[in-house]
């Protein structure tokens, strides 16, 4: 959401796409869009943006 909120888009216009159903939630800070097909490893993708390379946990 960070990245988002950096370009200029205000979290209530965040929450209300995702109100909507434009926007699913994946994890905490983590959208996409909802018409987008689904990723086969969902659950990599969220855990390497959670955790990036170089990060210590």
């Amino acid at each position: 959401m960070s990245e988002t909120l950096s370009l200029g888009v205000h979290r209530r216009d965040l929450y209300l796409l995702r109100d909507q159903g434009q926007f699913e939630v994946l994890d905490r800070g983590l959208y996409r869009q909802a018409d987008m097909p689904h990723l086969r490893y969902l659950i990599l993708f969220t855990l390497r943006r959670r955790f990036p390379a170089g990060s210590s946990a």
